[in-house]
This record gives structure tokens, C-alpha cells and sequence, in this order.
């Protein structure tokens, strides 16, 4: 009997400590692999959720992506064009600003709530509340 109580209690506390551990709002409520692990690799845009609620996706033909490399640096590539940059998470890691450079303009930065974040997923929301979903490349 004080095994059984003892292992649901264990149950009991570890089923608080998880629902706790969820970051993002959309998930996933645990995960193994660090933040930086999971979003560095090439995204593809799967879609575009705009603040009035429409919804557009990128041609079937596009072979755009956004690549987040360990060290910091971003490359975005679209139609053969690629623009040089650098990402950050913010110190609580629910944020990643992203900076690049564009002639004429100087430098751009651009910080996204994250929505989601797994090793397949990336959902970000931008300034204007726009929602973008990659999946991974």
C-alpha cells in the first residue's frame, strides 16, 4: 500500500512539473533536445496566417528556405537570391530576433514570438501579428 501511494504521488508531482514545463504556447509541452538544437536547420514556409484570419501558401515550386546555424547566423535563400544574417533567442528563449543586412537599408531587425518549436515545426508571430509556419527542410 505506501508503494502504490508512494508511486502515484510521484505521478502526481511529475504530471505538475511537466505541465509546467511548457514554453510555447502551442507546444510541445517537453522536449529533450535544447531550444538552439531544434531550430537550427532549414525551414521551408509552409504558410502564412495573416491578423485577419487569411491564410496564403507559398507555390508548390518554391524552393525558398530560412537556414538557423549553430554558430548564430542565418542565410535566407529565395529564387536564388540569398541574404546574409544573424538570429538570437531572447534570454528566456520565447523570442528570436533576427538581423540581416539590406543594401540601400542597412540593417534590419525583427524580433517573433514562438508559437512552436520541435524538430519538424517552427510557428512564428511577427510584429504585425501575422503568423508563419515552417516545417522543416
Amino acid at each position: 500500500m505506501k508503494t502504490t501511494k508512494f508511486i502515484l504521488s510521484l505521478t502526481v508531482v511529475f504530471s505538475l512539473l511537466f505541465v509546467g514545463c511548457k514554453k510555447y504556447p502551442d507546444g510541445p509541452a517537453f522536449s529533450i533536445k535544447t531550444a538552439k538544437a531544434r531550430i537550427t536547420r532549414q525551414w521551408k514556409e509552409e504558410k502564412t496566417i495573416a491578423s485577419n484570419g487569411t491564410t496564403t501558401t507559398p507555390p508548390s515550386t518554391d524552393n525558398s528556405y530560412t537556414e538557423f546555424k549553430s554558430d548564430g547566423t542565418l542565410i535566407t535563400s529565395s529564387n536564388g537570391l540569398s541574404i546574409n544574417g544573424t538570429w538570437a533567442f531572447s534570454s528566456d528563449k520565447k523570442m528570436v530576433s533576427i538581423t540581416v543586412a539590406v543594401p540601400f537599408f542597412g540593417s534590419i531587425t525583427e524580433s517573433s514570438t514562438i508559437l512552436r518549436l520541435t524538430s519538424k515545426e517552427l510557428w512564428l508571430k511577427d510584429v504585425s501579428n501575422d503568423e508563419i509556419h515552417y516545417i522543416a527542410k
